[in-house]
């Protein structure tokens, strides 16, 4: 008999477990599963699918959607949020607010690493010395020169800014890329990076880009995320 308990406390254990979650989390009304849908209506407001890059400390979960699918996330005021962000087991979808612009200029307040490529919004730049920094860099002055990069993506990281305070950034505007080539750091301009684009073949590219010589950029550069996966 005690057996029978045993097996019985297991197989509740791991019911509570695979289904708990989506049992007892609150469900969201209104907002459709994970399966990349244009677009809905939300409390009154139009909200379209679009490909922003959010750090993961800028949404609140808020439950699960009808179907117990996919967690829901908010951005912005609960009750009326400017981003709507569904993630499913396979796929994450992002909706903003056709109401709502997100800021492509202005001051720096947050800085994304590579969230393409690395799949991880969690590697985000915010402190007050990180930002002091990043204005630095994008300063930096000397001369351009030519560049390779037997891969692009484990010699350098692209960099996305969130600006003013606004909690997104636009997919199609890269801010620079960071480099390591042959044991030096290259800064490459938004400018300079859009000719990388018809240089590259498969991994390996060719870039202009400035040779950072300032100490302190240098010593921050290695120290910080910026240069996370960077080999």
């Amino acid at each position: 008999m005690k057996k029978i308990r045993n097996i019985l406390f297991c197989l509740i254990c791991s019911f509570i477990m695979m289904f708990g979650c989506g049992c007892f989390a609150k469900v969201v009304d209104g907002i459709p599963p994970e399966n990349n849908v244009e677009g809905f209506k939300y409390k009154g407001r139009r909200y379209t699918y679009t490909g922003l890059y959010i750090a993961d400390m800028d949404r609140k979960y808020m439950g699960v959607e009808g179907n117990l699918h996919s967690d829901v996330y908010f951005v912005g005021n609960e009750d009326n949020p400017d981003i709507v962000i569904v993630e499913g087991v396979d796929n994450t979808s992002i909706y903003k607010a056709d109401d709502y612009d997100i800021k492509t200029d202005g001051t720096i307040t947050k800085v994304l690493i590579d969230p393409v490529f690395r799949g991880d919004n969690d590697i985000v730049l915010y402190k007050d010395k990180d930002i002091d920094m990043i204005n630095k860099l994008i300063s930096v002055d000397g001369t351009v020169k030519t560049y390779g990069a037997d891969n692009f993506y484990t010699e350098g990281n692209v960099l996305y800014f969130q600006y003013d305070g606004c909690p997104a950034s636009d997919p199609q505007i890269e801010c620079g890329y960071i480099a390591k080539v042959n044991n030096k750091w290259v800064y490459v301009n938004p400018e300079n990076q859009e000719s990388m684009k018809t240089t590259r073949d498969n991994n390996s590219t060719e870039f202009y880009g400035v040779e950072i010589e300032d100490p302190e950029l240098i010593i921050w550069i290695e120290e910080s995320d910026i240069s996370k996966w960077i080999k």
